[in-house]
């Protein structure tokens, strides 16, 4: 019998190092509560507490520990504990830390026996780094969800197989079917056949290289026909953002540009006055055919050229100092009797008038006597010339709108 106790004790006293020492080993913190003072904390539970050794925690109650605002629920689970003998689940809280420091903890309780008397067994996992990122997550889904919110583009999630699985849409006049029958139906039932084609293609292309693909299309819905630009990118193995931006004004703005231009090539080629647009360094930069009747030159010819080497050579000062008070007074027109040696060396009389305005921002930009054109807001400085047949002085003189 006596053999049998020992064997037994000897069993114990193994079974509770082995238990020590995974306790010890635990990377979770973990505490005896016992009369209602710490009676064992772990290395683990040393550190989250930030202290240097164990004995800066024991004998100390837990509840000091505990933020005021957990503190009477965290008592009353203790109480629970102690007097049901039953373990109590787990309940996120905040511990504050003896350096002021706030600690996020997913904490358990349960009873146990501890050096033969009942005592409450605590574990404690340190979730702050989990609390902070799902606290960022939460930040950044308010900002994306904001970004989302003001922005005017219709956004669909569509996957290989063309199934539309969500979509925003903040004008639903801009939507080709009605808004309760896109989630889930497929872009072939969404779009007409050619449009939904060409969607498709761009998304496969999309899902095969991870590359950014747009292409634009016009339709007719609610709010009359628009003209929209889709841009699609990958936003999973199997599924694509399709970003569409309605582009009816810029389309609206390109082609009264594009009329405006062509207006102004017209009339620039075809008037029979001389007409130059020139650069404030006296560079021809455009010129057109009656200009170059004028000249006796042919336009490439003449587009290496400045107006110094035209100009006869008693009138370069007179054209300076025009050049100067146009820029300096920005008048609409400065006039100017002076004469041109031609190509084949005659000697011409004009009347030339020399125009320079400025765009919005108050850069120099282009602009006619006779002709307009839209402003360019970016491109050189230039002044406009125009040179033109007409009577005046001398049966030889004619007008012209280069310095």
């Amino acid at each position: 019998m006596a053999a049998h106790r020992n064997n037994s004790d000897r069993l114990l006293e193994e079974s509770e190092e082995r238990y020590r020492r995974l306790v010890e080993a635990s990377p979770e913190a973990i505490f005896v509560y016992l009369d209602g003072r710490i009676a064992y904390v772990n290395p683990a539970g040393t550190k989250l507490f930030g202290a240097r050794k164990p004995e800066e925690l024991l004998g100390k109650s837990i509840l000091d520990f505990i933020h005021p605002e957990y503190r009477e629920v965290v008592k009353a689970r203790l109480r629970k504990v102690e007097e049901e003998g039953e373990q109590a689940s787990s309940l996120e809280q905040r511990l504050v830390r003896p350096d002021g420091r706030v600690v996020y903890v997913e904490a358990t309780s349960l009873p146990i026996v501890y050096e033969g008397r009942p005592a409450i067994q605590a574990l404690i996992r340190d979730i702050t780094e989990r609390k902070r990122a799902s606290e960022e997550l939460r930040e950044s889904e308010a900002r994306n969800r904001a970004i989302l919110d003001a922005s005017p583009d219709l956004m669909f999630l569509v996957n290989r197989a063309g199934e539309i699985h969500d979509f925003r849409a903040q004008d639903n006049g801009k939507l080709y079917v009605p808004p309760d029958r896109i989630v889930g139906s497929k872009v072939s039932d969404a779009l007409p056949a050619g449009i939904a084609g060409a969607a498709l293609r761009h998304v496969e292309r999309v899902l095969d290289s991870n590359e950014t693909q747009t292409f634009e299309y016009r339709l007719p819905v609610p709010d009359g026909l628009r003209d929209f630009e889709a841009r699609i990118v990958a936003s999973g193995e199997d599924e694509a953002l399709v970003v569409v931006r309605d582009i009816t004004g810029r389309r609206s703005m390109e082609e009264e540009l594009r009329r405006s231009e062509e207006c102004f090539r017209t009339a620039f080629e075809s008037t029979s006055t001389g007409v130059a647009l020139i650069s404030l360094d006296r560079r021809f930069l455009r010129v057109n055919p009656a200009l170059c009747e004028i000249l006796g030159y042919p336009e490439e010819e003449l587009l290496g050229k400045s107006t110094g080497e035209v100009t006869h050579p008693e009138d370069l000062e007179a054209s300076r100092l025009r050049r100067e008070r146009a820029l300096q007074s920005g008048a609409d027109r400065h006039a100017l009797e002076k004469r041109y040696v031609r190509s084949d060396g005659r000697t011409v009389w004009v009347l030339s008038d020399l125009s320079v305005v400025r765009n919005d921002e108050g850069s120099p930009a282009i602009s006619s006597p006779t002709s307009r054109t839209s402003p360019s807001a970016s491109g050189p400085r230039r002044s406009c010339a125009r040179t033109r047949s007409g009577s005046g002085p001398s049966s030889r003189t004619r007008r012209s709108a280069y310095p």
